[in-house]
């Protein structure tokens, strides 16, 4: 007998961005990026304004116990 599971995958389209303030390096990009690393998520490059994130599967992200903005 196979138990095949289904795991949810969810997509998020992120507009960061080219950035304006700093030789075409977006603050907000870098920072999102610095994140997603941070907690192990899966990411990609749509373009130089746009990251791609997947998500799937049950996870607790550390962000969410900040009682700051920010972080």
């Amino acid at each position: 007998m196979r138990l095949i599971f289904l795991i949810r995958c969810v997509f998020y389209l992120v507009i960061t961005g080219c950035g304006t303030h700093g030789m075409g390096k977006s603050k907000l990009k870098q920072s999102v990026t610095k994140l997603l690393e941070k907690e192990g998520i899966q990411w990609r490059e749509e373009n130089r304004g746009t990251i791609l994130i997947k998500l799937d599967g049950y996870r607790e992200f550390s962000f969410l116990e900040s009682n700051s903005d920010t972080e």
